[in-house]
């Protein structure tokens, strides 16, 4: 073999090496939008799911090393503290340490009066509810460590969020323009009329939305100093107008106040980007022109967006926009049940009931005056959940991951990695979701679940980028 072919040779060689990490990558998002946009815990594409993502753990654990889980020690650390506690909501205990647990009374009431009062049971109150927590662990553990593995870089994942934002939203659309019946609603369960995208529940599509469209203005914005080809520069613009468009016409309040949040927030990051002074040197006539008249150009934008918005509400296709203000926004059941959850949670904030036993003990304390037709098979406040059924070594594994987010997001504002528009979209990203599971429970969904992790393994990426940068070099 001459000089020439080898080096053909090795350049199809490196470029299939660069292309791998994407293929695998891929390919799990694409498993996980399809199969993991439902939290209920009996639909038949877990079934899939969780072999499906256990399956990738295969070439992740075959390439990694101790070096790539090192780029996130913390997040791979409470990955493990949560499986470990998880597990140990499972292990039987005796009787009597069981029966002196907060909250175990109606229990050990009937325990007695069936004479089975000797029996060993776990920490958890719905045992097998448990173990289908603990096995959900698999999609985000095998988005973390194929990640990891294929030392995919913060910009990736971002374009991996963003391609899943993209699909969401014109799943959604061709959703809403079928009738109800359309077999592109693949869940049994599911908000039939609304763009679900991706998911089961329109709030969790369209809190996903508001989150993508952050991340797709982000790319955009950054997509010329990165030197990204052509191609993928011109197709954030469209990509960011079908994401906006599905939040219009979607008929979730919170998604729609979510989504004009996001709509600021890239607003604001696109005034930050035109009035740069240093891109001025490198643009052409027509780059210099829209740097030197930022107001001129956001102000056209602005204008847009409030005509396609009028054009929707006149017309009757923004449900989200007329249930903000109706009624009906006020007389949410959420409200009704905040002060169960509160009882709930001090009652059971010690060592919980055990991940996936709300539904069953929420019937402990359900008053009369909140029943109805429907019955409540989660919070729909995931913080509150997640005090009453991991107790207090979820709320410290919680408080550990905020401090580190928000220490994240204060060392872009003044260290080594500052970046206004970074720190908007990760700012506002991370508040968006904060705030839908205060109202909702979006992080039950597998592919949400999947999509944060990203999103924390991005933000850990950049961080470990801008202590590189601040390092002397050595002499």
């Amino acid at each position: 073999m001459n000089s020439r072919s080898t080096n053909k040779y090795l350049n199809r060689q490196s470029k299939l090496n660069q292309a791998t990490p994407w293929v695998w990558l891929v390919l799990f998002a694409l498993v996980v939008a399809f199969l993991g946009g439902s939290s209920r815990p009996d639909i038949p594409q877990i079934a899939v799911l969780r072999p499906l993502a256990a399956l990738f753990l295969i070439p992740a654990l075959y390439t990694m090393s101790f070096a790539d889980l090192g780029r996130a020690k913390l997040l791979v650390w409470l990955t493990g503290l949560l499986l470990v506690w998880m597990a140990i909501q499972l292990i039987p205990l005796p009787p009597s340490l069981w029966q002196s647990l907060p909250g175990r009374e109606v229990v050990s009431d009937l325990d007695r009066i069936l004479a089975i009062d000797d029996t060993w049971r776990p920490i958890s109150l719905v045992p097998s509810r448990g173990w289908n927590a603990l096995a959900s662990l698999i999609v985000p553990l095998s988005a973390l460590l194929l990640a990891l593995a294929m030392r995919a870089n913060a910009r990736m994942l971002l374009i991996l969020v963003a391609g899943l934002g993209a699909l969401d939203a014109m799943l959604g659309l061709l959703q809403v323009m079928g009738s109800q019946s359309s077999p592109l609603y693949y869940y049994a369960i599911t908000n039939r009329g609304s763009p679900v995208g991706i998911f089961a529940n329109e709030n969790h599509s369209a809190a996903f939305s508001a989150v993508a469209l952050l991340v797709i203005a982000y790319l955009g914005l950054t997509s010329r100093e990165q030197r990204e080809k052509a191609w993928l520069r011109l197709a954030y613009a469209p990509l960011f107008a079908v994401v906006l468009l599905s939040i219009v016409v979607s008929g979730s309040r919170a998604g729609f106040a979510s989504g004009s949040l996001a709509l600021v927030a890239a607003c604001i990051m696109a005034w930050l980007a035109i009035t740069q002074q240093e891109q001025t040197r490198k643009t052409g006539k027509m780059q210099t022109w829209l740097v030197e008249h930022p107001k001129l150009v956001l102000g056209a934008f602005v204008a847009t967006i409030v005509v396609v918005l009028g054009a929707f509400v006149g017309m009757d296709r923004a449900s989200g926009f007329d249930d903000t203000f109706s009624q009906n926004a006020f007389e949410d059941l959420r409200w009704s049940l905040f002060p169960v959850l509160q009882q709930m949670a001090g009652t059971y904030w010690g060592l919980g009931i055990g991940f996936g036993s709300f539904e069953e003990a929420y019937h402990i304390f359900e008053p009369t005056s909140v029943l109805m037709a429907t019955y409540v098979n989660q919070a729909h406040n995931d913080w509150l959940q997640l005090v009453i059924e991991g107790g207090l070594p979820a709320i410290v594994m919680l408080g550990l991951l905020l401090l580190w987010v928000a220490k994240s997001l204060i060392s872009m504002i003044g260290g080594p990695g500052k970046d206004a528009k970074r720190l908007l979209m990760f700012g506002f990203a991370f508040a968006i979701i904060a705030g839908s599971s205060l109202v909702d429970y979006p992080l039950r969904a597998p592919a949400f679940q999947a999509i944060a992790v990203w999103l924390l393994l991005s933000l850990s990426q950049f961080v470990v980028q801008s202590r590189l940068r601040a390092q002397p070099l050595a002499h």
